[in-house]
């Protein structure tokens, strides 16, 4: 039996074998690379079949024009119409649904089609079973008719479970009365926040309540830069809040960086009201319509209809998050300049589309790189089908009026996908690894052989750090005592107990330490050498303060060639050696980074005036 995972959650895995133990010939491709190979040595990741990530870039090129094509799919029987057509006010319901998102771990779309292009290197199976998570499980029956085309019997075919779907009519008139309530309350408390001060902003910065909002002290951690250099050219600044969960608006929200106004914009109960009634309307409109994918696709009607009915249930707040801040643009009267990240997902698309249906001219918009891409990173993949024939299309994909990367390698890989005008994307840098740069402390040279060496490992997934250590440390520390780690465990996967007492050999636990500071760039600075990975922003960090960097290489997240000539590349004991004997005596040359990170403050400057 050939198993497929496709889901990033090891208990979706576990959950089917502990009641459908494997077969002693079953054999296991985990496209999530989440599935320990000490646990099951059936298993394979995809890096395994395809060792220089050939078929993996073909995969990607695929996945990138097929779903561009899916944003044109037609209405049958009203070929005017496309998928993008269905909106509420101007904002296309397809732009906020997962799989036009393109994220590689939110969507399953991308791992199928490189199973797709992979499955030629299988070894043949009777049966085979799907590990599908909760998120995509609606692409079950498009995958089903694949399989059945590459010669697999239906009656061979199984999933991890059934796909449910119950959206009737009567269910969403419920949902949408019990969102109504909801809505009555948060206005109480929204009315409270009023003020009727309303001093004017040259600058308007989105922060997310509470999750990058770190009070008036701060603002917000990464754009608070944005609020910093305004100052120094004497521009006011306000932060706008933005709510994913509308039961932490409260009366106690009456921060005096937040622009009070946008409570003041706050749907009242006739809009609430309309709000509900076209949502309705738009949850009708959906069972009415069918679309023409192509035979081929991995889109079918049951997945598209099951993704826009999500938006309209599940993720409602979008939409009225879309209404309210649509109501507060039309209340500026002066000019102004409006930042925020998560510039191409989902928040960012709401934003975009806000002030362009507003119609308020004085607003500038500025989408800002909030984190890295890549090749395989497929949301900023961005083909001139979803753009439309100008970035002015209706329904078109939703743009900032410019785009700031943080140097020349992300503003090239972006525009590599389009046709986009170059000046649409800004070089401006990272604001908050300016500051940091401006004040950092010069590498750390070992003087004698003899000297301890401090090398911070920055960990993530268990899986891979199980890999890390026993392919790459264990051997490394053995023939290398100089040698000290500070293990720095990624904040949302805390491996401090499981490295120190479950991994590491006895003899190593002298030579572990595990990092203490607040700041990962307060311990760069006291470490010689950073061990990062693929997939991983700790290697951008670290170029920040000048580090040299020890890439610890996971094809299974691929890079393509961001930090190629950056970073010295770890892929075996050999090359992990020979870069420490390079750094030990002091052949080991500095590195350029500034096609990567552009790190002065000029154009940020020049943007803010």
């Amino acid at each position: 039996m050939l198993l497929i995972n496709f889901s990033y959650n090891i208990n979706d895995f576990e959950k089917f074998v502990d009641i459908h133990p494997l077969k002693e010939k079953s054999f296991i491709l985990d496209f999530a690379s989440t599935i320990s190979k000490d646990k099951f040595n059936s298993v394979i990741y995809p890096s395994d079949l395809d060792k220089d990530n050939e078929i993996h870039k073909i995969a990607l090129n695929d996945y990138v024009h097929e779903m561009g094509k899916t944003s044109l799919a037609k209405h049958i029987g009203r070929s005017q119409k496309d998928i993008r057509s269905l909106n509420y006010d101007g904002l296309s319901l397809y732009w906020l649904t997962a799989f036009s998102e393109k994220h590689p771990q939110n969507c399953v779309l991308k791992n199928v089609f490189y199973f797709k292009h992979l499955s030629d290197k299988l070894k043949p199976a009777e049966n085979i079973t799907i590990i599908l998570p909760s998120t995509g499980l609606h692409f079950s029956n498009s995958l089903q008719t694949y399989l059945i085309k590459k010669g697999f019997k239906p009656k061979n075919i199984t999933f991890n479970r059934a796909a449910t779907f119950n959206y009737n009519t009567r269910s969403y008139i419920s949902h949408l009365r019990h969102f109504y309530s909801r809505i009555y309350v948060v206005r109480q408390e929204a009315k409270k926040n009023i003020v009727s001060e309303n001093i004017k902003s040259d600058n308007l910065i989105f922060t997310y309540f509470p999750q990058t909002w770190k009070g008036d002290n701060n603002g917000d951690k990464i754009l608070n830069g944005i609020e910093h250099y305004s100052e120094i050219l004497n521009k006011k600044t306000k932060y706008i809040p933005y709510f994913f969960d509308y039961s932490l608006i409260s009366s106690e929200l009456k921060y005096k960086k937040w622009d009070q106004q946008i409570f003041s914009a706050f749907p009242n109960r006739i809009h609430t009201f309309i709000f509900c009634t076209k949502l309705l309307k738009l949850h009708n409109d959906i069972k009415k319509i069918n679309f023409n994918f192509g035979e081929d696709s991995f889109v079918d009607n049951t997945s598209i209809k099951h993704e826009l009915y999500e938006v309209l249930q599940s993720n409602m707040e979008y939409l009225f998050n879309y209404a309210w801040l649509k109501l507060y643009f039309k209340t500026i009267e002066n000019k102004v300049k409006v930042f925020y990240q998560d510039e191409f997902y989902i928040p960012g698309r709401i934003i975009s589309s806000a002030v362009k249906n507003s119609s308020n001219k004085k607003i500038s918009t500025y989408g800002v790189q909030h984190g890295i891409f890549y090749e395989a990173h497929t949301v900023y993949s961005i083909t001139n089908d979803e753009i439309g024939a100008t970035r002015n299309r209706k329904n078109g994909y939703p743009f900032p009026d410019s785009f700031i990367v943080w140097g020349n390698y992300f503003k090239n890989h972006f525009l590599k996908f389009n046709s986009l005008n170059k000046n649409f994307v800004v070089e401006a840098g990272n604001i908050k690894y300016i500051k940091i740069h401006t004040n950092k402390v010069e590498t750390l040279i070992a003087n004698k052989p003899t000297d301890k060496i401090k090398m911070l490992w920055c960990t993530t997934l268990q899986v891979d750090t199980v890999n890390q250590y026993k392919k790459l440390l264990k051997q490394f520390l053995n023939d290398n005592p100089s040698v000290q780690i500070i293990a720095r465990c990624h904040p949302l996967v805390d491996l401090k107990n499981f490295i120190y007492n479950d991994l590491i050999s006895e003899e190593h636990k002298a030579s572990f330490f595990f990092s203490e500071t607040s700041s990962i760039f307060d311990e760069m600075q006291n470490c010689n050498i950073v061990l990062s990975t693929s997939g991983s922003t700790i290697f951008l960090d670290a170029m920040v303060v000048g580090k040299p960097i020890f890439n610890l290489v996971n094809d299974d997240y691929f890079m393509g060639d961001l930090g190629q000539n950056e970073m010295e590349n770890i892929k075996s004991k050999t090359d992990l050696q020979n870069a420490f004997n390079s750094f030990m005596t002091k052949k080991y040359e500095k590195k350029d980074y500034s096609k990567i990170l552009h790190l002065s403050s000029e154009k940020w400057l020049s943007l803010l005036k």
